[in-house]
């Protein structure tokens, strides 16, 4: 008789634990929209440097979500576009005294953007990564690392594909950010494969994204596995007692 009850507060247990996780933002970039677009081209390798909110990252340093926003007006695209983001470690080769991107820490893999024109009939549509995505894998090339706590300094790099014809895809602007900061210019890689430093003339660049951040890592797919197999086996103590 005394089993049933040891492996319900067991079960209880894991069940409280994983519904304590606390959440909040650590990047909010996506209240201010400024209008400006900074409009990409096939394989053209553009990065937003960011400073996520030092009290917020102190509170949730783990990567939970990511989301950016995206530009068109095209109705419909000639072909397949697809998008490629990359985070990195601004810990490579100085340029103008500024240390580039370096070690690459997240590759989400190509994936197909859909058209805000033909999805939603406005220009400008969200497209938002999961924690199965940047953790588990979810088709991500360089998923991230369970325990890596964010760092305080990191380039977000979005590269394009597919586009042809008069098909068009940029990234929204949007300035100030609610939490954390940017600076006023974007890496971006020149001819020669080279990191450099570009500012714009007509607007200091924002693009839109959100980091969500947890104070504890996301949960392994084992844990979730047993959190849905403790759930079945409650299910049986109760039952076994009626």
């Amino acid at each position: 008789m005394k089993t049933p009850f040891k492996t319900f507060g067991v079960l209880l247990a894991v069940i409280v634990a994983a519904g304590s996780v606390r959440a909040g933002y650590i990047y909010d970039n996506s209240s201010n929209d400024s209008g400006y677009r900074l409009m990409l081209t096939n394989s053209q390798v553009v990065g937003q440097e960011i400073y996520p909110n030092s009290a917020s990252l102190a509170a949730f340093p783990y990567l939970t979500g990511f989301s950016f926003e995206y530009f068109s007006t095209n109705i419909g695209w000639s072909g397949t576009v697809q998008a490629d983001v990359k985070f990195y470690l601004n810990n490579g080769t100085p340029f103008n005294g500024f240390n580039t991107p370096g070690t690459s820490f997240f590759d989400s893999g190509w994936f197909n953007l859909v058209n805000p024109e033909f999805a939603t009939g406005g220009s400008v549509l969200g497209w938002s990564f999961s924690s199965a995505d940047l953790y588990s894998g979810g088709g991500a090339v360089l998923p991230l690392n369970y325990n890596l706590a964010m760092p305080s300094d990191f380039t977000v790099v979005f590269t394009l594909q597919g586009l042809s014809g008069a098909d068009q895809v940029g990234l929204a602007v949007f300035n100030p950010p609610a939490t954390g900061t940017n600076y006023g210019d974007y890496w971006m890689k020149d001819n020669a494969n080279q990191w450099e430093l570009v500012t714009n003339n007509v607007t200091t660049i924002g693009l839109g994204m959100q980091f969500n951040g947890s104070a504890t890592p996301a949960p392994e797919p084992s844990v979730l596995a047993l959190g849905a197999l403790g759930a079945l086996l409650l299910a049986r103590v109760a039952k076994r007692r009626q």
